[in-house]
């Protein structure tokens, strides 16, 4: 086993996928309270729930290019041997 190679590079695809489920299902069940609730309450949940997909998509994609480009960092400054 060796340490010379990156895992997480190669994750970052199956991690946003993983973000992007986890995102929507929260953001469905928010639409689901919201239509079963009455009054301001459930009409808030269902203004709220697509900002919140969107946003949250936009969070975890940036979270993950940030990683990438860590690991980007990493390799362009290390030394040449």
């Amino acid at each position: 086993m060796s340490f010379t190679r990156f895992v997480t590079p190669s994750l970052i695809k199956v991690l946003f996928i993983l973000a992007i489920i986890v995102i929507s299902l929260v953001a469905v069940f928010m639409l689901i309270a919201g239509a079963a609730s009455a009054g301001d309450g459930g009409i808030f949940l269902l203004i709220l729930a697509p900002i919140y997909w969107l946003l949250g998509i936009i969070y975890a994609r940036v979270l993950l290019e940030l990683a990438v480009v860590f690991f980007r960092i990493e390799v362009n400054t290390r030394p040449k041997s």
